[in-house]
């Protein structure tokens, strides 16, 4: 009977539990971009309404059990009853904890949805931060467009100007001509009327006359070919300023261009640094081959300088190399630009023994032309290790 009360208990105390966790609302409503929405109360309700009908039901099938129990005679009867009893409280147990990860699954869910959302206007908001910077600068494009063919317009403005002056200047110097003509016409006619009054003067004046009138002829052939020439002139000048200026133009483009090019070559980077990939035994006159390639950048035949050792260079510029051999035999090794050393360094094993390493460096500047080469030769046989045995190439400038 003890054991039929401390089930009870369990099963009272369960039941609590199960009610006041469907029952909890410290749990906000979720909104998601719009409106609250109510999901999770109602599912919280509907599974309540649910576990409430349940545990009555269970209740009420749990006293007839105990009533039955108390009636029955029999301590093996009991027993198997109680026994089955326990088994229906774990069955109530795995309910509330099925119960109780379902609902931890939606608060998941819900929690999921609100990150996205946040993301949603996250990205929102940046799209319109861009679109609001693209449209200032179509409007500060557009300033420019403007203020750009006010000037275009000021400039056609004074080259009319300038235009008309000189048509101006034309018609002043032939204006002062015809003014000439017109005085020696007032002179010629003031001859006639002196040859009328002095008869004996007559031929005289009237060969002054005619020379007067050959004058005023050559002059008005004068002032054509005076304007003919002024018109070619000018024409001249026009043509050869504008040639002028496009010329210069031109050269400007060009200096630009080539100016350009020379920035953008001096300020790419070119760099490798590559080792020995195993220990070698070399020949006199060998050609060593850094396939180990730890950094390289702004190279583009690496492939090729694994497999034959030569360094091919790509753009010119001013080059600091370094080589750092490690061996245990006496000899001699050079750092070679296109085929004839610049610089040589001595390897030497004091103790004698194959066991005792000794590690010497070269290191030397070159100006480089695009395809010279750099290599590193031994002049005699060397046992090369791979460990420390490296090459480095850095364009400086």
């Amino acid at each position: 009977m003890s054991r039929i009360s401390f089930v009870s208990f369990l099963l009272y105390h369960g039941a609590l539990c199960l009610h006041a966790f469907l029952l909890e609302t410290s749990t906000p409503a979720k909104s998601v971009g719009g409106p609250v929405t109510n999901v999770g109360n109602d599912n919280h309700y509907s599974a309540l309404i649910e576990l409430l009908m349940d545990e009555k039901q269970h209740r009420y099938q749990l006293e007839q059990r105990v009533a039955a129990l108390e009636q029955s005679s029999g301590s093996t009867q009991q027993a198997t009853r109680i026994l089955q009893l326990e088994n229906f409280v774990k069955h109530l147990e795995n309910d509330l904890s099925s119960v109780k990860q379902s609902l931890a699954q939606q608060l998941n869910k819900s929690n999921t949805v609100d990150h996205l959302a946040h993301v949603i206007s996250d990205r929102s908001a940046i799209c319109t931060q861009k679109y609001n910077d693209l449209s200032h600068r179509y409007d500060v494009l557009h300033t420019r467009f403007n203020t750009t063919n006010t000037k275009l317009a000021e400039v056609e403005e004074k080259m009319s100007n300038l235009d008309q002056l000189k048509g101006i200047n034309q018609l002043q110097t032939i204006d002062s001509l015809q003014k000439e003509v017109n005085s020696l016409h007032s002179k010629t006619d003031q001859l006639f009327s002196t040859s009328n009054a002095r008869s004996q003067d007559f031929l005289a004046l009237y060969n002054k006359t005619v020379m007067s009138e050959k004058k005023i002829a050559n002059m008005g052939k004068t002032i054509k070919t005076v304007e003919v020439e002024l018109n070619q002139t000018s024409s001249s000048i026009t043509a050869n300023v504008s040639e002028q200026v496009q010329n210069i133009e031109r050269r400007q483009n060009i200096t630009n261009l080539d100016l350009k090019d020379k920035i953008s070559k001096s300020s790419r980077q070119v760099a490798l640094t590559t080792c020995l990939s195993s220990d070698i035994q070399t020949s006199s006159n060998a050609v060593l081959k850094f396939s180990d390639a730890k950094t390289f950048a702004g190279i583009n035949n690496l492939a090729a300088f694994k497999t034959t050792g030569l360094f091919t260079c790509e753009q010119a510029g001013l080059y600091l190399i370094s080589v750092t051999i490690n061996s245990h035999t006496t000899g001699i090794f050079s750092i070679d630009h296109n085929n004839a050393f610049i610089i040589k360094a001595y390897t030497y094993n004091r103790a004698g023994s194959p066991e005792t390493d000794h590690i010497s460096t070269a290191v030397s500047a070159v100006v480089l032309n695009i395809s010279d080469t750099i290599s590193v030769r031994t002049e005699n046989a060397l046992y090369v290790h791979s460990i420390y045995t490296c090459m480095t190439i850095i364009k400086i400038k």
